[in-house]
């Protein structure tokens, strides 16, 4: 497969071209698993050929950094959901605080 070769012919330091074809050639894969009856030969072929694709370390580099990448983003983004909770419950209570306080108007000061 023409992926398979550019992907053995990149430079290590070539980062995002690595993650590019690698993420290609993962979703080729699974397309092809897909399409495939399970328990057959060619589903076992196959999975024999995702195994040794997936023993690359350049791919398996570019996939756990996929993966660090993936979690900090939902980090990042249940960072944010939960500031956005935080400051709804903050205007909850400044809004039933507010509300439940009388407020009396004082006779102005004179001199």
């Amino acid at each position: 497969m023409y992926l398979t070769n550019k992907l053995d012919h990149i430079a290590t330091g070539d980062a995002t071209q690595l993650t590019l074809i690698a993420t290609w050639l993962v979703e080729i894969y699974m397309n092809q698993f897909n399409r495939v009856q399970p328990g057959s030969n060619e589903a076992e072929d196959l999975s024999q050929e995702f195994r040794i694709f997936l023993k690359d370390t350049q791919v398996r580099t570019v996939l756990v950094l996929l993966l660090v990448l993936l979690l900090v983003l939902l980090l990042v983004l249940l960072l944010v959901l939960l500031s956005v909770l935080l400051l709804l419950l903050l205007v909850l209570v400044l809004t039933s605080f507010n509300r439940s306080r009388t407020w009396t108007r004082q006779p102005p000061i004179t001199c």
